[in-house]
């Protein structure tokens, strides 16, 4: 008598658990893994390189850059510091991303974007809108009078004002600085 073996179906909760952890894996793989500070930066090759300079071009992001080339930020810190031009490099692309953002302020606020017009489900024409708010920011990028104007006034009256944010400071050091402060003020008085 030969004993029948009973499989029992996967619940569609574990299947989906099983495709998340094969996902991930297969992502792993693809972007490789972040080295571990202070190991060997052989794999930062100059194709990853180029891909992480060409990632923060794109998002203007370095940490996002980083993940997406599958490097630590050791790994970046050391190439900045014994790489000629590396800086430099991971700089300008930070530069064309903040001009690629400034062209989009431009065009949506000074140029307007085209926006379609529906009717029955068809295209049945266009307008131009423009954003104020990308407007604004571009004359006040350009017209210092449009600026938001801040004046900023900071009196100090001396230790007075020390002496009386000390009251929250225990006894026993409350009184040790009172001490110093004293000393402090009979020095500078002797100097003068």
């Amino acid at each position: 008598m030969t004993k029948k073996k009973t499989t029992r179906k996967p619940s569609p909760a574990s299947l989906a658990l099983a495709a998340l952890k094969h996902n991930e894996k297969e992502a792993k793989k693809k972007r490789g893994r972040p080295r571990k500070p202070g190991s060997s930066n052989a794999r930062f090759t100059e194709a990853r390189q180029t891909r992480y300079f060409e990632a923060i071009k794109e998002h203007g992001e370095p940490d996002l850059a980083r993940d997406e080339v599958g490097i630590t930020y050791e790994t970046v810190r050391l190439h900045r510091k014994k790489t000629p031009g590396f800086a430099e490099a991971e700089e300008e692309a930070l530069r064309i991303y903040r001009a690629r953002l400034a062209a989009k302020v431009h065009e949506r606020g000074y140029e307007g974007v085209q926006e379609a017009i529906y009717w029955q489900g068809m295209v049945v024409g266009w307008v131009t809108k423009y954003s104020d708010r990308m407007l604004e920011l571009q004359v006040k990028r350009h017209i210092p009078e449009y600026r938001d104007k801040v004046t900023v006034q900071n009196e100090h009256s001396g230790s007075i004002g020390l002496l009386s944010d000390l009251s929250q400071l225990p006894a026993e050091i409350r009184g040790d600085l009172k001490k110093v402060l004293k000393k402090l003020a009979e020095h500078k008085a002797k100097k003068e």
